[in-house]
This record gives C-alpha cells, structure tokens and sequence, in this order.
C-alpha cells in the first residue's frame, strides 16, 4: 500500500510538471488574439519555442500584447490574427491576412531569390531581409542574420593554454550544387586528412559519406579524426587555435552565426563567406580563405604563424566581443524590432 502511494505522488507530481510546462498550450486564455509562426518542419508541433531561445522571446513578447502564438500547421493561418514568416515554403497568404502578416527572410541566398517576386512578397505587409540591397524601408526593410550565444568572455591566456589542436571544422556535409559552398568545405576537408596527422578535427553531421572520396591513408586518418556531432560548438572550439568557419552560400550580408561560433569560444576563424565580411567583422580579427591560393598555402601560414602574432588575433577578438553593439546576442535585438513594427505605427528600420 505505501509502495502504492508513493507512486501515486511521484505520478501526480510529474502530471503536474507537464501540466505546468505545456499547461499555456492547453489553457490558453479564450480572450487572446491568434498568432501563428510558420516554420520549418523540425520546429513544428510548437517545438521550436522549446529549443530556441528568440522564438520563445518572440512568444513572450506576443503574450504582453494579448497575442497567443502557435506554428502552423497546428495553428492555421486562416481565421489567424497574425502571421509571422519564417521559413521559404510558407503557403499562399490569404489577401484578407495580408495587413497582419509578415515575412522575416533569413535562408541561404540560392534558395531565397523567388521570395522577391511580386507575388510573394505582396502577400505580406512587411518583409525583413539580410539582403540590404532589396531595402527599400517602405515595405522591405533591413534585418540581420539572427543568432544568439550565452557565454562568458574569455580570457585570451588561459585561451591560448587550452588549444591542442592546429585546426576545428564543425559543420554539416552536404551534397548540393556550385551556388553553394560545399563543395569548397569537402575539398579542404579531404586535403587536411590526406596531409595533416594529429593537427586537425572535424565535427558534423554528414561526413561518413566522404570516406569513398579518400585514399587509405585518408581513410585511416579519417577514423581518428571525425568526431561526429557536438551538440555544444565550444567544446570543439576552445582546442583549436583556428576553426574552419564556412558559409553555406557567398552572397553579401549573408553572415550566420558561424564566424561568432568561433570568436566566443576563443578560437581564431578562417572564414569564406560573405564579399563583405569586413562590414560586420574587423578584417585583423579573423583569417580570409580567399587570400590563400590552396588549402596547403593556407596550412602553412596558420601552423607557422608566430604565439605572437596569434595573441594579437585573440586580444583583437576579445575587444571586438567588448562593444556593446557588436555583442553577439542579436536575435533578442531582432525580436524587440519586429514587435516594434508590428505594433508601433512609427517603427524605425532596424
């Protein structure tokens, strides 16, 4: 019997936990406007108020203004109050929605371009956009790429003290054409573990399907070198004095979070991206692929760069961290502007 209540009371106190953690999806008050987010499919089902921290802001923020936010399709757009955009494949806006809905773009370039055809971007009463030369501040206006960290500064000798590693990659492999930079990670991936031993590690989903592509020393290294996926960057980033930091796409203004991935933790990026990198990151802060004829030219500068010379780099990195308006928490900053728009009649750009 008292084996019996015990569990009766661990069982009421987890019902009552689940009650308490989704009880708003529920309970939700009958009095509140509908929101709906469309997103992609892994953050459906609402999960992505579960994993990311600026949606769960953005829902935080809709509540304040009496708005109740769900994704769609568990929410759907029609007969919705609002509808926030966030993903390329959204369905045909109804034109009675059009002056409560907006679309937030933030995809890589190649698979963005018909999201500026009239008859897209018209459904929505505004669009926001990494790409500033679509800006007109009427009805497309500027928004950074979103990303966000929660770190603590690092102190650039105790950095310097960790790294026993030349050289990090952490990214995904993927299989897709030129108008993206695959293609370009492979290559140097597979330099690196045909031509370095114990200087460099990779982390990812994805690169098993490189071993075919490698010769027996390749694939021998191959096995010692893949660490598979990370879910926390930092642990990969603080070993390594540079960290592969590779755009999915070249485009202008298209900079994610990868280049700070690396900056928080530490660590000196070698970027290929963005043409115009240099707007958002200091030149002296970061290493630019692009000067390096090849992967070989490349490793021969970082493993002979002078302790000296890497310090700079990291102090350089630091400093850049230190000003407020380049801290890297910048989808809370996104967030506060989008509900400015959405409710302000005199929203400034962002």
């Amino acid at each position: 019997m008292k084996k019996f209540l015990y569990y009766m009371i661990i069982g009421c106190i987890l019902l009552g936990w689940n009650g308490f953690s989704y009880g708003n999806e529920m309970h939700s008050p009958k009095s509140m406007k509908k929101a709906t987010l469309v997103v992609w499919e892994p953050g459906r089902n609402n999960r992505i108020f579960n994993k990311e921290l600026p949606y769960r802001y953005l829902r935080e923020k809709l509540y304040e203004h009496g708005y109740w936010l769900k994704t769609h399709p568990e929410q759907p757009i029609e007969g919705s109050d609002l509808v926030i955009v966030v993903w390329r494949g959204f369905p045909d806006i109804p034109p009675d929605l059009k002056e409560k809905s907006y679309l937030w773009i933030m995809e890589t370039p190649p698979t963005i371009d018909h999201l500026y055809w009239n008859k897209n971007i018209n459904q929505f009463k505004k669009v926001f956009t990494y790409q500033r030369k679509r800006v007109d501040n009427k009805h497309i206006f500027n928004f950074a790429i979103p990303y966000y960290f929660k770190y603590k500064l690092f102190n650039v000798d105790e950095a310097m003290a960790q790294k026993n590693v030349l050289i990090a990659q952490i990214a995904g492999n993927h299989y897709y054409d030129n108008r993206f930079l695959y293609h370009e990670r492979r290559k140097d991936t597979v330099w690196l573990l045909e031509n370095t031993h114990d200087q460099y590690k990779l982390y990812g989903n994805g690169w098993n399907k490189l071993e075919k592509e490698l010769s027996d020393k390749g694939k021998k290294e191959f096995k010692s070198v893949y660490q598979g996926y990370i879910p926390n960057k930092q642990d990969a980033v603080k070993p390594a004095k540079f960290v592969l930091a590779y755009e999915n796409a070249s485009s202008d203004d298209y900079v994610t979070e990868k280049i700070f991935d690396v900056m928080v933790g530490g660590s000196v990026p070698v970027y290929l991206g963005a043409p115009n990198i240099t707007e958002y990151v200091p030149a002296d802060c970061f290493i630019d692929r692009k000067k390096f004829k090849s992967m070989a030219e490349l490793y021969t500068y970082l493993s002979t760069m002078p302790g000296d010379v890497y310090k700079g780099y990291l102090e350089r990195i630091r400093s850049f961290l230190q000003k407020s308006d380049t801290h890297p928490k910048n989808a809370i900053r996104l967030i506060d502007q989008l509900i400015d728009h959405i409710f302000s009649d005199n929203a400034k750009p962002a």
